[in-house]
């Protein structure tokens, strides 16, 4: 397996933090209802596989939010990655090198 496609959500809530308008991740349901980007890609190859829009996005504030969800897509990445060779790990150990 050479990559693992990962997919986040980057929502705009429409409020400034002193920095900026901050993006929030992985939105809960009532935040769902702001402009959105969805991206879904392969982190390693930083390759983008798919995305989407929801609302109306500033072009101004459309690359914080593609950021905000590719640093998302990665962060997933390496959670998925070490649950993966954790559990190849644990099947590796159970399986009888004799047979």
């Amino acid at each position: 397996m050479k990559d693992i496609a990962c997919s986040c959500t980057a929502t705009e809530l429409g409020f400034a933090s002193r920095e900026g308008y901050k993006p929030a991740v992985d939105a809960n349901r009532v935040e769902q209802n702001f402009p959105s980007v969805m991206l879904t890609c392969l982190p390693k190859s930083d390759k983008i596989i798919n995305m989407a829009t929801a609302g109306r996005i500033h072009q101004d504030r459309l690359g914080d939010l593609l950021q905000a969800a590719s640093n998302g897509c990665h962060e997933l990445h390496g959670i998925l990655e070490n649950v993966i060779r954790e559990h190849v790990k644990k099947l590796a150990a159970t399986v009888d090198p004799t047979s």
